[in-house]
């Protein structure tokens, strides 16, 4: 960054105006660096700032019920309830997995230096949508028929085995 400006990622080769400039190194939950240059026309100028520092906090995560597999953007964390530091500041993407629950996914913002709570409650129940060419296909699910496409309904979370069938087409 200079003067507020993005100018690139990583390294940055170019010219600039006579004048005095801040140049920023900035990254996503981490401390920016910068500096205050002054260029003239006749001098060429090579300046390095130190990289970002990263900036932590922590989270600490309860379900009902208890043992949910937690990932942080993605990243296996452990199971609830967890306490997890050192976790970037900034927005986390947070998922929750439990067998027979609908996953459930969240966005925690992490402050650095505290504590960032969270209480979440997994469902058992999840909204399903089938939807077939053609359409005015019957669905059987776990082989109860439910109705025919396109069909909404709420199922409970887990495996299930769909069927969809139709006159005239193979099923």
């Amino acid at each position: 960054w200079c003067n507020g400006k993005l100018l690139g990622k990583g390294n940055w080769e170019g010219r600039l105006p006579a004048g005095r400039h801040t140049i920023e190194y900035r990254k996503e939950g981490h401390k920016s660096s910068s500096k205050e240059i002054a260029v003239n026309n006749a001098t060429f100028y090579e300046h390095t700032l130190a990289a970002p520092v990263p900036l932590y906090g922590a989270i600490e995560i309860y379900t009902n019920p208890d043992n949910a597999e937690v990932y942080i953007d993605g990243v296996f964390a452990g199971h609830t309830p967890i306490v997890k530091r050192d976790v970037l500041s900034g927005k986390r993407n947070i998922t929750l997995k439990l067998p027979n629950y609908a996953a459930k996914s969240t966005i925690m913002e992490v402050v650095e230096g505290e504590m960032t709570e969270a209480m979440i409650s997994l469902d058992k129940w999840m909204a399903v949508t089938i939807n077939s060419y053609p359409q005015n296909s019957s669905v059987q699910i776990d082989g109860i028929r439910i109705g025919t496409t396109p069909l909404t309904d709420t199922i409970m979370a887990g495996e299930h085995h769909i069927h969809i069938s139709s006159p005239h087409y193979n099923n």
